[in-house]
């Protein structure tokens, strides 16, 4: 049985990020209209999980909740959300520096 492997977003977008949110960030989405949370951020999945986790981002870096999709829910949420990916470049620095501290702390 194959098993999925999920395209990351186009490179543009994570262009003068670190290597490491380059290497483990799947996905960088603004959730509009915003409640509570700002961002969504999505993660590679290592080839033994079975889901993809994510974490919601406030605009002041205030880390939110996991959540966990399955690999068609996930597909079917990026394609969703395509229109509101964000450049790390774009993302506030506060979510930068807190996203950074997480990856750091895994």
């Amino acid at each position: 049985m194959r098993k999925y492997t999920p395209r990351g977003m186009p490179l543009r977008f994570l262009a003068n990020a670190p290597v490491m949110v380059k290497e483990r960030v799947l996905d960088l989405v603004r959730i509009d209209p915003a409640a509570p949370f700002d961002y969504d951020i999505l993660f590679r999945p290592s080839s033994t999980d079975e889901q993809v986790v994510g974490l919601d981002f406030s605009k002041n870096g205030i880390r939110g909740q996991h959540f966990f999709l399955n690999y068609n829910e996930s597909r079917a949420y990026r394609e969703r959300k395509i229109r509101d990916r964000v450049k790390w470049e774009n993302l506030p620095e506060e979510v930068q520096n807190s996203l950074l501290q997480y990856l750091k702390e895994e």
